[in-house]
């Protein structure tokens, strides 16, 4: 099954597909306790399930066959979106990890300058650019999200400031920085995986969009399983992951639809913007997660200048998209 789009609905897939990536995570938000591995660990296995289903159902029983064939024939295909996947949810977990110990102001510079240019420059290199496209207006459009990112963040930080509510770091400097990179770096292997394994005009090789996506996500199920082996067996984790109330395992289940729907939808719009452009233009995941924070109330009574740095960001959002998109489109 073969899933065209054209240049505009490309970029609009990807714009849909961030609105569902900064959509899922605000169920993170009502955990109320519940270990965030523990959760991880429904939501992807829900999202093996889910995607193996759909899967199946649209290419048929014989595609394990068939990925095993493949896996035969050109093992890095195959290879390189199993570990991607692993490897991007474990640098996930870093990232929540630095959010609760220190805050995003302290952390996300690194992280986000980190795992957009690095993640570009690997996918133009891995991947290629359609033609004629620049890869030095790309970058310019991803130092301007990275800018959006950090004025967005800074604006948290000063709602923080008013409120009182600033976290405490417990960590060094070094290892905010040395967590920040790692993170990042294995984040990293998200685009590099959609650059080696998802079939496109500059890699016919490659697997389709689900049979791709069951392996990526077959290896982010692998991730929260290393995840939840290290972290669940502080504080009784894993009792409370197996006697879960019904809700949990919703929440899951829902959050699985989102993260993965977002994946799919971005995928089908890799092979037509190349990785290099979608990979940065799906950062602005991060702004829909201040607008859903927005309607949530969490900046209530923030000062302008909270305000005032919020609505920067946005503007750097859309600016940011825009020459992305003039990159491709401009060629």
């Amino acid at each position: 099954m073969d899933f065209v789009l054209s240049p505009a609905g490309a970029i609009s897939a990807v714009l849909a597909a961030s609105l569902l990536w900064g959509s899922w995570a605000i169920a993170l938000k009502h955990l109320d306790g519940y270990p965030v591995d523990a959760f991880f660990l429904d939501l992807y296995t829900s999202a093996v399930v889910l995607v193996a289903g759909v899967s199946v159902a649209v290419h048929g029983a014989s595609l394990p066959a068939e990925i095993a064939a493949k896996l035969a024939a050109r093992p890095e295909i195959v290879l390189t979106p199993l570990v991607g996947g692993l490897l991007y949810v474990v640098g996930m977990r870093i990232w929540l990890y630095l959010i609760e110990r220190v805050g995003l102001v302290l952390a996300s510079p690194i992280y986000s300058s980190v795992a957009i240019i690095v993640g570009t420059l690997l996918s133009a290199r891995l991947g290629g650019l359609p033609l004629g496209a620049s890869l030095l207006t790309i970058l310019i459009g991803c130092f301007i999200l990275i800018g959006a990112v950090v004025a967005c963040v800074w604006a948290g930080h000063l709602r923080d400031i008013g409120r009182g509510t600033l976290a405490s770091g417990r960590l060094r400097a070094w290892q905010v920085i040395a967590l920040s990179l790692v993170g990042a770096l294995l984040g990293v292997s998200y685009p590099v995986a959609l650059s080696v394994g998802l079939a496109g005009p500059r890699r016919p090789e490659g697997l389709p969009v689900l049979p791709y996506m069951l392996v990526l996500a077959a290896g982010a199920w692998a991730g929260a399983m290393v995840n939840a082996a290290l972290m669940l067996p502080r504080g009784g984790g894993w009792h409370r992951w197996r006697r879960a109330e019904p809700r949990y395992r919703v929440m899951g289940v829902g959050a699985a639809v989102a993260h993965y729907g977002g994946n799919i939808i971005n995928a089908v719009a890799v092979p037509i913007l190349s990785t290099a452009i979608a990979w940065p233009m799906g950062q602005i995941y991060t702004l829909w997660g201040y607008l859903w924070g927005i309607a949530y109330g969490e900046f209530r009574g923030a000062t302008r200048f909270a305000y005032g740095a919020l609505f920067t960001g946005v503007g750097l959002f859309i600016l940011g998209v825009l020459v992305l998109g003039y990159a491709f489109g401009g060629r």
